[in-house]
């Protein structure tokens, strides 16, 4: 229900913002030809037309791409939990999804370790991310060694970024 009214309301928002774009055009159009008179009309009016329908096109396009805001899927999702060496529990983001795989990294001062991959294997009804370990990067010897890194660190020192890491599973 949500999603309709958003719907409703981006369509709105554009209906306006051409709407403006159109009389704003006209406006000009009708004052050059107050200003320079009939004969002026009669002469020009199918080319101030069609240049008006293309300068409104030009306009609105513009107006779209400079509208266009960064998408919610761009941002980190936060670890709530590790569990069963193997298991990460995370609040969600729109871009996990099942079976997207992910990069795992441990944030150690202004250095990033990658320490495994994972696969998103449920996205639970309370909107909670569980990523299976599929792999662990070379400086650790087991997928076990690795969730245990990642139990031993501050849950907000995990990063989790969409990807997977070619060295891995060599």
């Amino acid at each position: 229900m949500k999603q309709l009214e958003n719907v409703k309301l981006a369509t709105l928002i554009h209906a306006k913002a051409f709407f403006a774009i159109v009389l704003g055009i006209l406006a000009v159009i009708g004052f050059i030809g107050w200003w320079k008179g009939d004969q002026w009309r009669t002469s020009y009016a199918d080319t101030a037309i069609v240049h008006g329908i293309y300068l409104t096109i030009v306009l609105y396009l513009l107006w779209i791409i400079l509208n266009n805001r960064s998408p919610d899927y761009l941002g980190l999702p936060t670890v709530k939990s590790v569990r069963d060496n193997a298991l990460l529990i995370v609040e969600g983001a729109p871009w996990l999804s099942l079976s997207v795989m992910t990069a795992v990294y441990v944030k150690e001062d202004e250095f990033e370790r990658l320490v495994c991959v994972g696969e998103v294997i449920n996205v639970q009804a309370n909107k909670l991310v569980q990523i299976k370990i599929r792999g662990a990067d070379t400086a650790f010897e087991t997928v076990e060694a690795a969730a245990m890194k990642l139990s031993a660190v501050a849950k907000d020192a995990i990063l989790i970024r969409p990807g997977l890491y070619g060295r891995l599973g060599e």
